[in-house]
Formats: C-alpha cells, structure tokens, sequence
C-alpha cells in the first residue's frame, strides 16, 4: 500500500494512487463514528441525566454527577499521556494503533449504552447505589475512549508523513466528523420521540421523549461507533519509513517527551481554552432551543445548517490552508465564531435569530478543527527532529486530551446550568422564563464565559505557536538527511 518515492532525495512515505480512495473513505468513515460517540457523550449524556433521571426535588445528584464527571475527566487527563506511552510501545503484526481502535472501541461503546439505561429504575428507588455503579461505568467507558480516540487520530501520523496528504487524509475525517455532528443533532430529537413508550404526537414539543426513546437513542449511536472502528481496521494500513523509527520509551520519557515539545504545549493551552468555549456553547445549544426558544424539534435545524456549512467548510480547507497558512485560517475562524454570540445573545423566542448565530458559530469550526489537527501532528517531527526521539501516539494524545477537559469542565457547566436556570425534568420554556434571572444566569453561562475563552486562545495561538507547513517541510527535510 505504501512505497518510498525515490525520484529525488527526499524520500516522503506516500499513498500509492491504487490504494489512497481506499484509505480516505475508511479513515473518514472511522472520523463519522468516532464523532457521532463523541457527540452523543458530550452533547446529550448530560441532558439524558438532568432532564430524566431527576426531578427538582433531586437536583442535588444531578450535581453529583455531573461534578464526578468533570472531576474524572480533568484527573484522568494526568494519566492519557500514560495511554500514548502503550499506545506507541505496542507491537503487533497490524501495528500499534489498530488493537486499540477495536478493543477501545468495543468496550467504550458497550459502556455508553449501559450509562443511558436507568439502571432498571435506580435513580428513583437507591439514587446513592446508582451513583456507585454509574461511576464505575463512566470510568471503563472513558478510559477506553481515550484509548481509542488517541489511537484513531494518531493513526494520522502513520499513514502519511507529508503535510499535503495529511490534510486531505485528515479533510476526509473531517467529512465524516462534520456528517456525525450533523445527522447527530439532526437525528436526536426524532429519534428519542420515535423510541419513546409515549406516543410522539403526545409528547410536548418543549419535552424530548422519555427513558425508553434515550437509551435506543444512545444504543443506535453506539453501534455506530462500534462497526465503523472495524471498517478503519480492515481499510487502512499503517506505513513505514525511516522517519517513522521509534524506540520504546518509558513513562518518565513519555512525559519529558511532551514536556520537552514547546510548540505541541503551546497549541495545547491555546485549544483547551477554545474547547471549553466552543464545547460550552454547543453543548447548551439543545438547552437553548428547548428552554429560551421555546421549541425542542426546532434544534433539528441546527444538525441541517452544520450539514451544509460543514461539508463547505471542509472541502474549502485545502484550498484555504495553501492560500492563507493554517494559522491566519485559524484566526478567521475564530473571530467568525466570536460574531456569532451577538446572534445568541439578542435572540429571545426567534429561531431565524437562532440559526443565523448556528451559522456563524458551525461553518468555521471543522476549518478550526483541522488547523489545529494538522498542526499538532506535524508537532510529531517537531518533538523528534527537537528531542531525538518520535514519539506519534504520546504526542497526539494531547489533542484528545484538550478535547476531554474542554468536555469535563463544559459539562460541569451544563450540569450548573440545569439547576442555577431552573431548566431540569418537569421544566418549560414558560417556567423557566418566569424568572428573568434565570435567563440572564444562562447567557452568561453560554455566552460570556465562552466568549472569553476563545479570545483568550486566539491571543495565544497568534503569539506562540510557530509551526506552520514552511518549517515542517524543511524540519522533514533534516530528518530525513539524519537517517540517511
């Protein structure tokens, strides 16, 4: 599948034309499971929690959780680079990132839809048991996540080492990502009501279905997930090159690896900051439609608009990567995603107002996305041409580790949200909207704190990261002379 390309001196591991079609829609369907898990975990597990599980009167587990949550994401970030350190001291005859993709996969998605049963009726007859078994759930369902979302996006690193064919390679699992997140937001609502023991036409447009609609919900998406990690097994091949020559590190070299690498630290605190932002936001979107709007089926449109914008956004990346350099791409991005918290902010019950601030805020992120994708794994050749030592899992768990504390802290700020808004299982948009404080709580909550977050990572990206694709085609370059 892969050969080395001899016209000229510097020998590049490249996708053979025959084989390349292959590779792009394997990996990107692996990108469309991967982000449709993703979604439903981050996106609607914290609703499934505040809007079925507990009434008012027991708003103090939804707390509980979504605290125990955020606390076991931000903790477990300490131990991911451990993740990436076994990741890249595995060796097997389909290499180090496959075993992963299917033993993460597998157990994480059995995982997520056992966390959206009610445990046969545990939060209402022994909420502190269903506490204890939800913990030690969540706990087995995110540990293998990281191990196979590390595995997926690091995998990047071995089939093609030069910038070019990275981004078309990470393009189309962009595409696939952009096509979760949409059918995704799309889907949900219709699907929760049509699975639901109540009749859909009997369920409140304001109400999203009830237990019974959640886990076939969440079921669905994870077997998803679960079947396309198979299909980037089977359709993709990790290559080999000289550059790619790794020795097994310890874990205290795992961590001075990652310590060691500026521009990878650099990047990493610049996207953390744009993930509690961006992840806050959407993550609220469903609260939005349902409690400020007033209308939850009306969220749907929103899956429609990040759809179009989406695979727009996406197929212009490399046209606009070559044009203006990933880092002023970076920049645009972001300052059109900041435009979009006017329209949040002025919008009362007006979905027009809604959906022109879903246009400004989805079109620019999967551009976003993969600027700061690419640009952490060229981070790989920047720590081994640095350090001496290539380190691809070690180094491209970082980005999932960014996307789990953006996650942690983001649900703990929906979960604050359910209880400081009024917005929890038996609420409407009318109730809510009875206190005018609780409409002000929730725009601060999803827009001025993630406002500042984007600026704040915007001001660091500009003035820290250095990497582009001019200094990693001349850093592989020097790599590729020193293993010669």
């Amino acid at each position: 599948m892969f050969n080395m390309n001899t016209t000229n001196s510097n020998k590049k591991l490249i996708l053979e034309p025959s084989n390349s079609l292959k590779v792009l829609i394997s990996y990107g369907i692996g990108g469309f499971g991967n982000d449709v898990f993703y979604a439903i975990m981050s996106t609607y597990f914290t609703m499934f929690i505040t809007s079925q599980l507990f009434g008012p009167e027991n708003a103090h587990w939804v707390v509980v959780l979504t605290s125990f949550m955020m606390i076991l994401r931000i903790l477990e970030i300490f131990i991911d680079p451990m993740f990436g350190g076994i990741i890249d001291n595995t060796r097997t005859r389909i290499g180090k990132f496959k075993p992963w993709i299917l033993i993460g996969g597998g157990i994480c998605s059995l995982m997520l839809a056992i966390l959206f049963s009610d445990f046969f009726g545990l939060p209402t007859s022994n909420p502190m048991f269903y506490v204890v078994l939800f913990a030690i759930t969540y706990l087995v369902m995110d540990v293998f996540y990281s191990m196979k979302d590390t595995s997926y996006w690091g995998m990047l690193s071995a089939i093609a080492i030069d910038s070019r064919q990275r981004n078309k390679i990470g393009t189309a699992a962009r595409f696939g990502s952009v096509a979760a997140q949409a059918l995704t937001m799309i889907l949900a609502v219709p699907l929760i009501k049509f699975f639901s023991s109540t009749n859909s036409t009997q369920i409140s447009s304001e109400a999203i279905g009830d237990k019974t609609g959640w886990f076939f919900f969440g079921l669905i998406g994870t077997l998803v997930a679960f079947l396309t990690c198979i299909i980037v097994a089977v359709g993709t091949k990790e290559g080999q090159s000289k550059v790619r020559k790794s020795e097994k590190m310890s874990v205290g070299q795992v961590f001075k690896t990652i310590a060691s690498n500026d521009q990878l630290m650099w990047i990493a605190i610049a996207y953390v900051l744009f993930c509690i932002g961006q992840v806050t936001t959407n993550q609220l979107l469903v609260y939005f439609f349902t409690y400020i709007v007033g209308d939850a089926s009306l969220y749907s449109v929103c899956g429609i608009i990040n759809l179009i914008s989406g695979f727009v956004a996406v197929a212009l990346f490399p046209i606009l990567a070559k044009t203006l350099g990933r880092k002023s791409l970076f920049l645009l991005c972001l300052i059109a995603m900041i435009a979009s918290y006017f329209f949040f902010l002025i919008t009362e019950s007006s979905p027009v107002l809604a959906y022109i601030g879903c246009i400004f805020f989805m079109f620019p992120y999967p551009i976003l996305f993969l600027c700061v994708m690419m640009t952490i794994t060229d981070t790989v050749e920047y720590g081994q041409w640095k350090n001496g030592k290539r380190a691809e899992a070690t180094t491209l768990v970082i980005r999932p580790m960014c996307d789990k504390f953006g996650g942690a802290v983001s649900n703990g700020i929906a979960g604050l949200t359910a209880i400081f808004c009024g917005m929890n299982q038996g609420s409407t948009a009318n109730t809510v909207a009875a206190n005018s404080q609780n409409l002000i709580n929730f725009k601060i909550l999803m827009i001025v704190i993630p406002l500042i977050c984007l600026v704040v990572s915007g001001l660091i990206y500009w003035k820290k990261v250095k990497i582009d694709e001019k200094m990693h085609a001349k850093i592989i370059k020097e790599l590729e002379a020193r293993a010669n």
